[in-house]
Formats: structure tokens, C-alpha cells, sequence
């Protein structure tokens, strides 16, 4: 997974979209999130986001290993 801000000027999507691309049409599995308004802080400017993209990937894993995940969010999500 590649989160982006589309105001990252430390690596632009310019760089970073063909780079997407290029996996992508050679077979590998990447899902790329190109976040509007944002730079290359994610963490500290789309907080939501970044804990949206950590669950998706703990649940990738879990389907990939049969394993539970011990984050905080997704066991905030099973007490509900």
C-alpha cells in the first residue's frame, strides 16, 4: 500500500505514480492512496486515514496468515 499527499513535494506523485504503474503491470499488487491537500507528513496531517489504511493492511494479514491482530483499532472494533 502507498499512501501519498497530493502536496508531497519530498517525493511527488509524479515520481510515485508510474512506480505504482510499473508493479502493477508487472503482476504485483499494490494499492496506491493519493490523499488530496496533504504532504509528505501524513501522520501527523491525515491521522484518519493512516488508521484506516493500518486496519486494511492488519486485515490483509490476518486473511493471508489466519492470525488476529493485536491493534488497537481493530480490537476496538471487535468489542463493538
Amino acid at each position: 500500500i502507498v499512501l501519498e499527499g497530493t502536496d508531497d513535494i519530498n517525493v511527488s506523485p509524479a515520481v510515485v505514480g508510474p512506480n505504482v504503474e510499473a508493479i502493477l503491470e508487472n503482476g504485483g499488487r499494490c494499492d496506491y492512496l493519493l490523499l488530496d491537500g496533504h504532504d509528505h507528513h501524513l501522520l501527523f496531517s491525515a491521522e484518519a486515514e493512516i488508521t484506516k489504511a493500518a486496519d486494511l493492511i492488519a486485515e490483509e494479514l490476518e486473511k493471508k496468515n489466519g492470525a488476529t491482530s493485536n491493534s488497537p483499532q481493530t480490537e476496538k472494533k471487535a468489542k463493538q
